[in-house]
């Protein structure tokens, strides 16, 4: 079946001087003097649509447009529905080769979600390049005949797409190029593909794009079949030289996201328990385990002591270290101070220096003056105003996984093939602190330790609680009451027992189990957990039961700090906040903390949203007995402004059941909490009692 071009409408442009690919000069400019419109909107499927927008160029240089913002009207109160749109991926500096001219005219394509019409779209240039000369005439990229090839992934083993381009420039180019697509559908896409310069690459097209456009070179794991049988450029872009700063421009956003204690030097102490089963050397599947108890201390320069008060052979101050500096860092100019930030790749931002801990142990050469490269150092990767991993060199790179808590963004997750870091956490006195960590190294296919760590009783600056100043405005008493109405979780360490019955999904972290079964006895519950047994049933291999009993810790984590049955005390999170009267609609503004919206009804808070605006929160709340419980937690991750791929609705199910004088969960069921593809998992807990002790 053969699939009709799509009959796009590009707006005159003005004639564009041909020039060498190493001649352009960059120059100071304005995204002011670029004015947008849509001229044409074409429906590809469903609700995608590929714009094409005319930009007007007002200034005295040229401008090469490389992000558009998008918006269109929503019904009032609400604001416009906003969409940014990446033309040519990071850095958004240097670039050259189809700019609008001074004076003049030029078109491009937008790809969007946004449910408008050609005339609904109010379009701004918020990202550019000013440069003098650098326009090139499209360059001639060799594409070769497009060719199917077997790729598997956790879905099966399907044909993909294979093309080669080569690239003739000595510049490295981002291509937009119109795809006629069989499979999975009839379709023509907008495709965008990096080449590096004067080389050949071997595009794989195992998914469809979206609105990102841009392909994943590391990404060759297909859901479905696909085959894509004609590629055509209508767009181009290519890579100059970085200016200063470039490095810094990739990474400031996302890392000021990342939350981080306002002190970088706090320093902090208190309480620990670690726990450890540790591979026997030269004796695969014999473990030997480990309990320590002790005390903690960390001071304004980063020395770590640490107390043992109970138990041997093990060592808690590597994990001990890695929870505090998720949180415990230096904010962006004291980063840049001690570091060179370097681009590695569009994306990826090489720090030579400490990093920002305080006593990350590194050769004199990667000071910050150093000479050593920065392919040799340690590099955080950046995508969707996010840190998505890390790595060095060519080498294997660890994924980050995210979590909002209470409008905080946090780390939960640092994993690769060989070493997977989990870390959890608690408010207290206001602000996020590590209540956690766990670690699972590996050697192949084989565990080799697994260390979990338990923090409580934690001290800031020497002894004392950090000051708690307390909320204010004419909203605070009323929204103090909603937030104390409904049912809570015990905050004392009763002790539960009970079987468990869990259903898995598609995460490769349960290694293939379908279905787990066992005891657990955990002593507290939620934030307030202190300790976690878990024996399964069956005959399991040691390294798979030491890995899962992580893996089923970690959800109990994923439940209690989205579960608001769990929340955190009103005084803490709302600390130093000013909270407005309700409007008609029972919404209280809050400014000054990490929730800008609370949403009421009834009595009872219905929701919430994040003040960067990347997750909003609502509650369902059902009656058992005669206490009123949250039994469902809707999620919309990601904000107007984030890509639409890192867009998506998690759900979080819980059941309650009455169990002494408390109300405790018996089923807890997760629907696409990592992603749009990632499949329900579901843990019951059957025969639950209460421990005497």
């Amino acid at each position: 079946m053969t699939t009709p071009r799509l009959a796009f409408v590009l707006a005159a442009a003005t004639p564009l001087l041909s020039q060498a690919p190493g001649s352009p000069k960059f120059v100071p400019g304005e995204c002011a003097a670029l004015e947008a419109r849509v001229v044409a909107a074409r429906q590809v499927e469903g609700a995608l649509q590929v714009l094409t927008i005319e930009v007007g160029n007002k200034g005295t240089v040229a401008a090469e447009p490389l992000q558009f913002c998008l918006e269109v009207p929503a019904k009032k109160p609400d604001p416009p529905q906003v969409a940014t749109f990446s033309r040519a991926q990071l850095p958004h500096a240097a670039r050259f080769g189809r700019p609008v001219p001074a004076g003049g005219r030029q078109t491009y394509f937008v790809p969007t979600v946004l449910p408008g019409k050609k005339g609904q779209f109010t379009v701004r240039v918020t990202a550019a390049s000013f440069v003098e000369g650098g326009a090139i005439d499209e360059p001639a990229v060799t594409i070769g005949k497009p060719e199917q090839v077997q790729r598997e992934s956790m879905a099966g083993t399907f044909p993909v797409t294979k093309v080669a381009m080569t690239n003739p420039l000595d510049a490295t180019l981002d291509l937009l190029l119109l795809v006629t697509f069989e499979q999975p559908r009839d379709r023509i896409d907008l495709v965008g593909v990096r080449l590096d310069p004067r080389s050949t690459r071997d595009v794989l097209v195992v998914t469809l794009p979206g609105v990102d456009a841009y392909l994943d070179p590391m990404l060759e794991a297909p859901g479905c079949a696909m085959k894509a049988t004609a590629f055509e450029i209508v767009d181009w872009c290519a890579v100059g030289a970085m200016p200063d700063g470039a490095a810094a421009e990739v990474l400031r956003a996302a890392y000021d996201a990342w939350y981080r204690w306002p002190e970088p030097g706090a320093s902090v102490a208190g309480d620990f328990v670690f726990e450890e089963r540790r591979m026997r050397f030269q004796q695969p599947g014999k473990f030997d385990d480990f309990r320590i108890k002790g005390r903690f201390a960390m001071d304004a320069a980063g020395k770590l002591d640490v107390e043992m008060r109970e138990g041997e052979g093990a060592n808690a101050s590597f994990l001990i270290r890695a929870a505090i500096e998720n949180l415990r860092r230096p904010d962006f100019a004291g980063l840049v101070a001690e570091n060179r930030l370097e681009l590695v790749a569009a994306d990826r931002v090489a720090l030579v220096g400490p990093g920002w801990t305080k006593e990350r142990h590194v050769g004199s050469a990667h000071g910050t003056g150093g000479s050593v490269r920065a392919e040799e150092c340690a590099d955080v990767q950046v995508r969707g105003g996010r840190i998505v991993g890390d790595g060095m060199g060519s080498g294997e790179r660890s994924v980050w996984e995210w979590q909002s808590l209470g409008g905080r963004l946090v780390r939960t997750r640092q994993f690769a093939s060989y070493l997977d870091t989990r870390f959890t956490y608690s408010v207290v006195d206001g602000r996020v602190v590590p209540a956690g960590a766990s670690r699972v190294s590996m050697a192949g296919t084989s565990v080799t330790t697994v260390s979990g760590l338990t923090l409580t009783g934690l001290r800031f600056d020497g002894g004392g609680t950090v000051p708690v100043k307390q909320p204010g405005g004419p909203g605070a008493a009323a929204l103090q009451a909603a937030w104390n109405a409904g049912y809570r979780l015990p905050t004392t360490p009763i002790v539960i027992e009970a079987k468990f019955v869990l259903t898995t999904g598609n995460d490769g972290v349960w290694r293939g189990k379908k279905k787990l079964s066992g005891r657990l006895v955990m002593e507290g519950i939620g934030r307030n957990l202190r300790s976690l047994d878990i024996a399964f049933d069956g005959n399991l291999a040691r390294e798979d039961e030491v890995q899962l009993a992580a893996v089923l810790r970690d959800r109990l984590g994923m439940w209690y700090c989205r579960d608001f049955s769990d929340r955190v005390p009103f005084d803490e999170l709302f600390a130093g906040a000013t909270i407005d009267a309700p409007d008609a609609d029972g919404v209280f503004r809050v400014t000054g903390c990490s929730v800008d919206r609370v949403f009421t009804g009834g009595g009872l808070v219905r929701g919430l949203r994040a003040t960067d605006g990347g997750t909003a929160t609502k509650f369902t709340w059902e009656k058992v007995g005669d206490r009123q419980v949250v039994v469902r937690i809707d999620e919309k991750i990601g904000g107007p402004d984030t890509p639409a791929a890192q867009r998506w609705e998690a759900a979080t199910i819980v059941g309650l059941t009455p169990v002494g004088e408390h109300l405790l969960p018996t089923k807890i069921a997760f629907e696409h909490i990592f992603g749009r593809d990632w499949l329900p998992e579901t843990l019951v807990l059957r025969d639950v009692k209460l421990r005497s002790e």
